[in-house]
């Protein structure tokens, strides 16, 4: 059973696997992301960081803003096991984005393993994608999903968004 315990800014590990897990394109300064007060955690298997996660909540929804597993550590569901934790402590849908996968996404593709993940514990694909400036991305949920409240909740967070609908 992991333990979660609230990301400080001088969280050396925690910043490590952040840098790591996401583009710098994708990645918010720690301190900005704490200072919003935002809950992210880290997971920890005794004193060993697994992963960590970010989520913002919003009306009627809450965002999943990152979610990340050690490379070393993949594949022994400790994934799944944040991301059960999030969706249970959310009283409210749980929505976050994927980079775009289109049918023509090679099966051995990185994007596609992780839409599948997710899949795989329950989300599902809303029909929208989302366009900002830092690429396009599917939009999943484990619940209902309101179109008008997610933008309302990125446009919060300061994303210049664009959302459509996905090609059928």
């Amino acid at each position: 059973m992991l333990e979660y315990r609230k990301v400080t800014a001088g969280d050396r590990d925690v910043a490590d696997l952040y840098t790591e897990a996401f583009p710098p394109v994708e990645r918010i300064p720690l301190r900005k992301l704490i200072r919003r007060g935002y809950d992210f955690e880290g997971a920890y298997e005794g004193e060993e960081l697994v992963g960590l996660y970010c989520t913002v909540p919003g009306d009627g929804m809450t965002f999943l803003f990152y979610l990340a597993v050690r490379k070393d550590l993949r594949g022994r569901g400790y994934g799944s096991e944040i991301l059960r934790k999030v969706c249970e402590d959310s009283s409210v849908s749980v929505v976050l984005n994927i980079e775009y996968t289109g049918e023509d996404t090679p099966e051995d593709d990185g994007k596609l393993r992780r839409k599948v993940f997710y899949l795989r514990n329950g989300f599902t694909d809303s029909g929208y994608v989302l366009e900002d400036e830092q690429g396009r991305f599917n939009v999943l949920s484990d619940g209902e999903f309101d179109a008008g409240r997610y933008s309302d909740l990125l446009s919060g967070i300061g994303r210049g968004i664009i959302l459509t609908r996905a090609p059928p």
